[in-house]
């Protein structure tokens, strides 16, 4: 409750092997959705986009009702490799750039737009992760390719799906919305090759810089992208905006 003083309900979410959730966020009905990542066959999916284990770690979506007691829907999202991963998902492998930090495999977020739809900003290492056509997206994949997806309020339709990167290893861990409900997007990158759009520019500089970009609302065109860095180890972990629509990131 508001004063911490009684459970309201706590559930267990997940199948037989691994699963972790990343981020949350709940609407104004007081509906849950999480967001996370997993590597069981049999993850709970229930009325949701992707039903199927894909192989790896996949994202998963699920979204409870206000009191917990009932899943209303569920989902997979990713391709053949992993995905929601920052590298490794090892707590001792550390030999791709953006994985610094304890905790750094397992960073992405999720949000809501004024209409519900729900956006989730995280890794992929698949190459056949399900990027929608017409969706503005990077050439270049690299190790590993930042996604930002939009799906459905009951998470039964993906709406587009993107890919942002370079040659590199590229994460987003952050993601909001202004008040257009255009998509602001933050992370890590070793590439060098981002591309640059409308924004102030701090050259790439260092092994990792952080980053920041603005996609339209329908995932079509990249209105401003820019690192944010120096010449030595920098990322972006956490991002927000204010009533004036400025942005504010931290890393």
């Amino acid at each position: 409750d508001p004063l911490g003083l009684n459970l309201l309900y706590a559930t267990y979410l997940g199948g037989t092997n691994l699963d972790q959730p990343h981020s949350l966020i709940a609407n104004e009905n007081g509906e849950l959705f999480i967001f996370g990542r997993t590597n069981s066959s049999n993850f709970p999916t229930r009325n949701g986009f992707d039903d199927s284990y894909n192989g790896g770690f996949d994202m998963f979506l699920t979204k409870l009702s206000f009191d917990g007691l009932r899943m209303i829907s569920s989902t997979y999202i990713g391709g053949s490799r992993d995905d929601g991963v920052n590298g490794s998902p090892s707590y001792t492998d550390f030999t791709a750039p953006p994985k610094y930090n304890y905790g750094d495999d397992a960073r992405g977020e999720i949000f809501l737009d004024s209409e519900g739809n729900v956006l989730i900003g995280g890794p992929t290492q698949s190459t056949n992760f399900p990027f929608t056509p017409g969706t503005y997206s990077t050439p270049n994949f690299g190790n590993q390719a930042g996604v930002i997806a939009k799906l459905s309020p009951r998470l039964d339709r993906l709406i587009w799906a993107s890919r942002f990167g370079g040659s590199g290893y590229n994460s987003i861990y952050a993601i909001k919305v202004d008040e257009s409900d255009n998509v602001l997007f933050a992370g890590g990158t070793s590439s060098n090759d981002l591309p640059a759009n409308g924004a102030v520019r701090f050259p790439q500089g260092g092994i990792t810089d952080g980053y920041i970009g603005k996609l339209s609302a329908n995932g079509q065109s990249l209105m401003a992208s820019s690192y944010l860095g120096t010449n030595r180890y920098d990322q972006i972990y956490l991002m927000d905006t204010d009533k004036d629509g400025n942005v504010y990131v931290t890393g």
